[in-house]
């Protein structure tokens, strides 16, 4: 069994909250990335393979750390993560320059919520909204101490490939395990479907405003 397999299998267990603990020290142990490190030296397609090693290494890293606190694994991940985001382009669609669009028609101002805004453990979240104890908007708190006192809002936007194939209403497991995660670090998340926004029935912006408006129960 390769290494990838075996990341692979370890990231589905994670899926369901199942992966046992030896399991864990197994692959988290200098023996397996030194295993690691020798199949991406040997591997043939190294244009892809090493890519797919490292990410799938880094998002098996950070569900055992958020997941398993108790297995004292270190997040060593961060330089990979800021590497990743300092090659990774811009880009821009439709359906996210329409929901920004409409965000800054609802709020007014810009300033009260933020675009691709990366966490902790290099989730990357497409819109940031707080609101204060009154629900209003405010600007992103610059003081951490005040954030119990607020209420983070993150907005994902879903494509078709968010979804599994066999049933367009139910999450894929990287996609059930970002929602989760985010949850744990105090965000309320809000999914906002490619599909639905695009269905003749929100084919107008006000239709859209107020489907927003309706999300972040405003």
């Amino acid at each position: 069994m390769s290494g990838l397999s075996i990341v692979q299998a370890c990231l589905a267990l994670c899926y369901y909250k199942s992966i046992p603990e030896d399991l864990i020290d197994k692959v988290f142990c200098v023996k397996f990335i030194q295993r690691i490190e020798e199949e991406i030296h040997m591997c043939y397609s190294k244009a892809t393979y090493p890519e797919r090693v490292l990410n799938l290494i880094m998002q098996l890293n950070r569900t055992v750390c958020l997941d398993y606190p108790e297995a004292n694994v270190p997040w060593f991940q961060q330089n990979y993560i800021e590497a990743q985001l300092s090659k990774k382009p811009k880009s821009r669609s439709k359906f996210g320059d329409d929901v920004k669009n409409l965000l800054g028609a609802v709020f007014s101002d810009d300033s009260f919520f933020s675009c691709n805004h990366i966490t902790p453990y290099g989730y990357q979240i497409d819109f940031v909204i707080h609101f204060n104890k009154n629900r209003e908007p405010i600007p992103a708190p610059a003081e951490t101490t005040i954030l119990d006192r607020i209420t983070k809002v993150a907005i994902l936007l879903l494509r078709l490939d968010s979804f599994c194939e066999n049933d367009l209403t139910a999450l894929r497991g990287p996609e059930h395990l970002k929602t989760k995660h985010l949850e744990m670090m105090g965000y309320k998340v809000v999914h906002i479907n490619e599909h639905d926004w695009n269905t003749r029935y929100m084919n107008s912006s006000e239709t859209k405003t107020n489907y927003l408006k309706y999300l972040l129960q405003i």
